[in-house]
């Protein structure tokens, strides 16, 4: 008798575990989105989603929380008249992620209008995971500009052109990016071989780090003692020789910038006549 009680307890016991197990389980699913105002509202509001359907955006949106959204193999583009820079502003210390898990393995963000970027990105992370990321029509800008405060993380991610000035870039395998405008920036890995690389900029290891920091090559004078300072500050293009050597070419520099040069200490301890 006393098994039996036994028995008919544990079925009991684990009858209610599936059951909350189930409902626990349930509560993770992503909620659908089908429609831009869903989309809009994920955004803003934060949380787990997953397109049900293409989205095409209209208007600006401003990421104000933690936000992860599951492209399930569909196309998020914006409208032929919108400005693509306001596509999405974020918030300090705010992540949004844009990933995909549909079997073909790839998402996609599409921009149309001329001349901006998807992402203006100034501060807040930006995570793109098996997402392709194209402009139909653009007249310089890249997809994503990254400056500032701002970190972009691409993963398994293929990407028409990225411009960086400053921020944060970490690239993880299977990284695609057809093309790069490098003004600075801090990189996981080293950015010299990256097509688009400046050769006028170099990047910097940081010590015991497996961090890259972008900037302008210190070029030298041509007696090798002395920093050109305003050649690196104004006329960084003179700085480079006919053997591609980081050297400041006094004459070069004095006849195109007289109007900087001209009896001022344009290096440590040397004026210019």
């Amino acid at each position: 008798m006393k098994i039996k009680k036994l028995l008919v307890t544990i079925l009991m016991l684990t009858v209610i575990l599936s059951v909350f197990g189930a409902m626990s389980v349930s509560a993770e699913e992503p909620v659908a989105i089908t429609t831009y105002d869903e989309f809009a509202d994920a955004v803003m509001s934060g949380g787990s989603y997953k397109l049900g359907a293409d989205i095409v955006l209209h208007t600006y949106i401003r990421c104000e929380a933690d936000t992860v959204i599951d492209f399930a193999g569909h196309t998020v583009s914006t409208a032929d008249d919108v400005h693509a820079a306001d596509l999405v502003s974020m918030n300090d210390g705010v992540t949004l992620t844009f990933t995909d898990s549909s079997t073909e393995g790839f998402g996609t963000l599409i921009t149309s209008y001329e001349g901006d970027s998807i992402f203006w990105m100034t501060r807040g992370n930006l995570v793109i995971e098996n997402i392709s990321v194209v402009a139909t029509r653009h007249l310089g800008h890249a997809p994503i500009y990254v400056s500032d405060n701002a970190t972009v993380t691409l993963k398994n991610a293929q990407v028409e052109k990225i411009f960086i000035s400053s921020g944060h870039i970490f690239i993880e395998d299977g990284v695609t990016v057809n093309e790069w405008l490098i003004r600075g920036g801090v990189f996981n890995v080293d950015p010299t071989g990256f097509n688009g690389f400046d050769p006028m900029y170099e990047a910097v290891k940081s010590e015991g780090e497996e961090l890259w920091t972008v900037q302008y090559h210190t070029c030298r004078s041509n007696d090798g003692d002395h920093d050109c300072d305003v050649c690196n500050a104004y006329m960084h293009e003179l700085c480079v020789d006919s053997d591609g050597n980081h050297i400041c070419d006094v004459d070069a520099c004095k006849g195109n910038a007289s109007w900087m040069c001209e009896g001022y200490t344009v290096w440590d301890g040397f004026v210019w006549d």
